[in-house]
């Protein structure tokens, strides 16, 4: 019993020299030994840590407090696979403008240290983080609403107080932390943005006039431009409303240029006070509005930070198009970006999703949000207590195999990024900055959505694609269909002149409703404007469209697309644009007549023209298909409007067969191709993203296939389910799922290995590389996977790494008793490999038989594999995790290091105190009054003394079957008090 609280509170007691002295990775003892300063840089893209990639696994749950308990972090760490902490520390800590107390920093930081976790230093400086003294001491620091009243306690950007006090927090708290070795880098602003409509107080109205004057430098410009009358420069008022005249593009233009100043205060303090760590900032909505999917107007401000992080939210709703504006960052910006996403504690959230999340982002890493209290203190995080699977703990051990695959991976991940598309998104940061605040979007049901969908089109194909904003106006050439809607609504004369030249230039646009319809300034003209109907080959009016209906295909004979999509049947949403037609083919219908699908040439090139929100009904319809409604849809399912929308979303999936086939006529296909052996239709239910090593002076040394399969989903009853009802969808299955690839030079392949998930099984490990049988046929790689649940990541190898892989029965938890562990190499070079197997410093590794831990001569595509009982040094609870390491040499000279997955018992430790945990809880309640008597009581203390001594020898399966039993045993014993019954004697 006392063993089990010292564990507990030993992180208190020890010296650091204690703790990195026996620490479990190799990284903890060189940093106690040679304590420095890292180096943080971004190289195209890549976070770099003292040179070398570093894919950040951030564990951003705790971000509530700052938690030095070594068990907890550890935890994080080993068994959850962070690498990195989000660590908080605010500004609220500020004595006055210019003094503040760091000393709870300093030991934070120390602290850390002593784990050999990474430390985000999260320094908060926000309108939440402010002193007391500050509001006692000013008084115009709110910001105002168009209506001049104050916004809570949101604080005026421009207030010079602020602006004081948070340069001075800033640099003395980066003062205090860039010599800590723990120190990764610094996160500067959570959700940064300007919260609605920005300020209207005097100072913000008075700056904005000063902005005009120096935008217009005279009245007679001014007024010329917007066609007014203004007598001086005082009378000019910040637009209250969307009026979508040139003072409203000016508001917004200004307040962008606000929100860069604001940014560079704080990037500018960190970055002057410390220039080898990097800035971090967290992007969770767009800057004018709460749309949540479009984020374009960052682009614009690429300036305040090195890498960010960009929430992708769920595949069908908007991560296809997040995702993809993540990779932008990096391919058009060289910025660095990690993807978050919560563990939800209501919702199953498939592995499949998240493994297309993981690797159609930036590559960056990647941060969890969860609530602290209610998923990890109390345990409900490892599943201590539950009888059935619930959503935090599915969740919880879902991201769990990502991290620890991330790590696994390592340069194979950091180095590598989905390949680049031939098809663009076309995403308008001038309509994010005019038209994202209005209540009422054109057509019936028009939604941000509607971008979502045609990138989830996109996805089901296995199309790769590309996000572009009006900085990429040069690069259109380099795609051959560019897609637009009403995320493109807004045109100035440069981007209109820009995609006119494009399609006479041969390229081809798919549009969807109301694309360039708007002027800079916001105001609907026409569907389209610019006088962009010729190269539409139809015109139309603003808001002018027929109910909904069903279009069906024309029968035209000199229609390039009608044998392509005969038969096939497409429901509209949100109504069909009345158009009046010019030289363009009709390719689809209304029952009416009414034209609703065009296809027109222009020049050397096509337009394909959609009348309706395509894209937003393929996403309801994948919606319905899980069982709900995409957010914000406004509509509550029950199952007679799940049938009337199913009716009414029929043939929704036709849209993706239509944007396949347009996309053919100008020679885009999708560079995978897929055959099942017990499924026919593949649409949307298998996806392959292609990912390539990023190498742009030589062909890719490797190539990431990661298959995802959608799962099978039950509809009807999770409409019909209670709300507090878990329900999961059911995995799919494929059998002799046939794969073919168009890579560069396939006849350099010199192996595929199914790399293995780190999966969990209480006291065993098995992640052994699969080698992967292939041939090369017509210059594809082509191989068949036996079979595939969930997910498969396959790595291809021309000339990659040595794959590490590890096995083992019956992990240690135990003082002095070895754990028996297999190590695999695998040669995913070109060439052959010497090399030595070794484990971290002070793990004690006896090779099993007479085979020697190191190899020569292993030829390319070729294993070793040896057994070794590896004992930890003491005390294992500090212990618990170790690597087996590779330290190869290739002919050429090269030299390098793989590791395996992390072996550790700490998995297991955690669960198992969970339970310990509950044993204290139960016999807590079991002795509450009246005071309990007879052997059930008894039996309940021994049983408990038993659990401990379970526990403290790291028997950690018997710890929890014994932890179940006393959970029983206490419940009987509670219940018979409930009935104010005498407990028999036994």
């Amino acid at each position: 019993m006392y063993k089990v609280a010292w564990l507990f509170l030993l992180p208190l007691n020890l010296s650091a020299a204690e703790i990195t002295a026996t620490a479990s990775q190799p990284v903890s003892v060189q940093r106690s030994q040679a304590t420095k300063v890292n180096n943080m840089a971004i190289s195209k893209g890549t976070i770099l840590l003292n040179g070398q990639p570093f894919p950040m696994v951030l564990d951003a749950g705790t971000d509530c407090f700052t938690p030095q308990d070594y068990d907890l972090v550890m935890s994080s760490k080993d068994a959850f696979g962070a690498n990195t902490w989000w660590l908080q520390y605010a500004m609220r800590n500020m004595k006055s403008e210019s003094k503040g107390d760091f000393s709870g920093l300093v030991r934070a930081l120390d602290f850390f240290e002593k784990t050999g976790m990474w430390v985000n230093l999260y320094l908060r400086a926000e309108y939440r983080d402010l002193p007391e003294w500050f509001y006692q001491n000013n008084h115009d620091y709110q910001m105002l609403d168009p209506a001049g009243k104050p916004v809570g306690r949101q604080i005026c950007l421009q207030h010079e107080g602020f602006r004081r006090l948070v340069d001075q927090y800033l640099r003395q708290a980066v003062r205090v932390a860039r010599t800590k070795s723990s120190l990764l880098m610094y996160s500067i602003y959570d959700e940064f943005c300007i919260r609605g409509w920005g300020c209207f107080c005097p100072r913000c109205i008075g700056n904005y006039r000063i902005y005009l004057q120096s935008k217009y430098h005279s009245l007679q410009k001014l007024n010329e431009s917007w066609n007014s009358n203004y007598a001086s420069w005082e009378q000019i008022d910040a637009p209250r409303t969307q009026s979508f005249d040139p003072n409203y593009n000016d508001w917004q233009h200004y307040r962008l240029k606000v929100l860069e100043e604001f940014g560079l205060l704080y990037y500018r303090a960190v970055k002057e006070e410390d220039p080898d760590h990097l800035v971090w900032i967290d992007i969770n909505m767009d800057l004018y509005g709460y749309t949540w999917q479009r984020l374009c107007v960052w682009w614009k401000l690429t300036g305040i930070f090195d890498a960010f992080n960009l929430g992708p939210d769920s595949v069908a709703d908007a991560g296809a198009v997040r995702t993809a504006m993540n990779r932008a960052i990096r391919d058009n910006y060289a910025k660095a970006a990690t993807w978050h996403l919560g563990i939800s504690n209501k919702e199953f959230i498939d592995r499949s999703e998240l493994y297309s999340l993981l690797f159609e982002s930036n590559h960056g890493g990647l941060v969890w949000w969860y609530s602290f209290w209610d998923t990890l203190r109390s345990d409900q995080a490892w599943g201590v207590g539950n009888d059935v699977l619930t959503p935090v703990q599915t969740n919880w051990f879902a991201a769990r195999e990502l991290n620890h695959l991330v790590q696994y991976l390592d340069d194979l991940y950091t180095n590598s990024k989905p390949i680049r598309g031939e098809v663009g998104i076309f995403v308008n940061g001038l309509t994010d900055m005019m038209r994202s605040l209005t209540a009422r979007q054109v057509l019936q049901n028009e939604d941000p959505l509607n971008m979502g969908g045609l990138c989830q089109m996109l996805r089901d194909l296995n199309i790769p694609y590309e996000a572009i904003g009006e900085d990429q106006l040069n690069q259109l050439g380099s795609f051959k269909a560019i897609l637009l809607g009403q995320f493109s609504m807004c045109g100035d004369e440069s981007t209109i002149e820009a995609f006119r030249q494009y399609v006479r230039n041969g390229g081809m646009l798919i549009v969807t409703n109301y694309a360039f319809s708007a002027d800079v300034n916001g105001r609907e003209l026409s569907n389209p404007a610019f006088g962009m109907d010729e190269v539409w080959g139809s015109s139309g009016q603003i808001n002018d469209q027929t109910a909904d209906g069903r279009i069906m295909p024309s029968s035209a004979p000199d229609n390039l697309l009608t044998t392509k999509i005969s038969g096939l049947r497409f429901p509209t949403l949100g109504g069909v644009a009345r158009r009046t037609m010019g030289k363009a083919q009709i390719v689809g219908r209304l029952q009416d007549g009414t034209p609703a699908i065009t296809l027109n040439l222009y020049g050397n090139g096509l337009v394909l023209f959609i009348g309706t929100n395509a894209g937003e009904a393929y996403n309801a319809g994948h919606f319905l298909e899980m069982g709900s409604f995409p957010p914000g849809g406004g509509i509550r399912l029950d199952i007679q409007t799940y049938n009337r929308l199913v009716r009414q979303l029929e043939g929704w999936q036709n849209y993706a067969i239509l944007l396949r086939e347009a996309l053919g006529l100008v020679g885009v296909h999708s560079p995978l191709k897929l055959i099942a052996a017990n499924q026919t239709d593949l649409l949307g239910k298998a996806r392959v993203s292609l990912q390539e090593e990023r190498s742009p002076a030589n062909d890719p040394g490797y190539h990431l296939l990661v298959v995802t399969l959608e799962p099978i989903h039950n509809p009807i009853a999770m409409v019909q389910k209670n709300q507090n009802d878990f329900l999961g969808p059911e995995k799919r299955v494929l059998k002799h799922l046939w794969v073919s690839a168009n890579i560069p030079h396939p006849e350099g392949v010199k192996a595929v290995y199914r790399i293995p998930p780190i999966g969990y099984e209480m006291g065993k490990i098995q992640a052994l590389p699969e080698k992967i049988p292939f041939e090369v046929d017509h210059g594809e790689i082509r191989m068949t996977i036996p079979e595939i649940s969930e997910v498969a990541c396959l790595l291809v190898a021309r000339d990659a790494r040595p794959l590490v892989g590890v096995k083992s029965e019956s992990i240690s938890a135990e003082e002095g008793r070895p754990t028996r562990v297999l190590v695999t190499v695998d040669n995913a070079t070109n060439e052959p490999l010497s090399g030595e197997i070794i484990f971290p410093s002070g793990f004690v590794a006896v090779p099993v038989g007479e085979k020697p831990p190191r190899f020569q001569g292993l030829e390319p595509g070729g294993s070793y594999q040896r057994e070794f009982d590896v004992t930890s040094p003491s005390p294992v609870e500090r212990n618990r995790t170790f690597r087996a390491i590779l330290n190869y040499l290739r002919n050429d000279g090269r030299t390098g290091v793989s590791k395996s997955y992390p072996v550790t018992s700490r998995t297991d430790e955690r669960i198992a105190w969970g339970w310990v945990r509950r044993v204290e809880t139960g016999m807590a309640e079991a002795a509450q009054p009246p005071t309990p008597y007879g052997d059930l009581y008894e039996q309940a203390l021994q049983l408990r003394e038993r659990v401990y001594a379970a526990y403290n020898n790291g028997a950690y399966a018997d710890t929890i079957r014994l932890a179940r039993e006393h959970v029983r045993l206490c419940a009987r014993i509670k219940e018979q008090r409930r009935q104010q019954l005498p407990i028999p004697e036994e």
